[in-house]
């Protein structure tokens, strides 16, 4: 499991290379995939979507919603 310092980092450095890519890619419009469009822009989406994952990731809380249900009742008396 990560921990929330390694997914932020992780993200980051996710980030970083997209935004590298992208100044890249407006340098060099020439440049192309060997497939189509739509597999292309599926990958573009899946990274987004892991990256933005790994953004919100640390932030979920992990302990479970409490009953609404009184103490009293939850509790055994034997």
């Amino acid at each position: 499991m990560m921990t929330k310092k390694v997914s932020r980092i992780t993200a980051v450095i996710m980030l970083l290379v997209a935004v590298g890519f992208i100044c890249y890619a407006f340098q060099h419009p020439e440049g192309a995939w060997p497939w189509s469009n739509t597999i292309t822009f599926a990958l573009y989406r899946m990274y987004i979507i892991v990256m933005i994952l790994l953004f919100i990731a640390p932030f979920k809380n992990k302990k479970p919603l409490r009953s609404h249900k009184r103490d009293s009742e939850n509790s055994y008396h034997g």
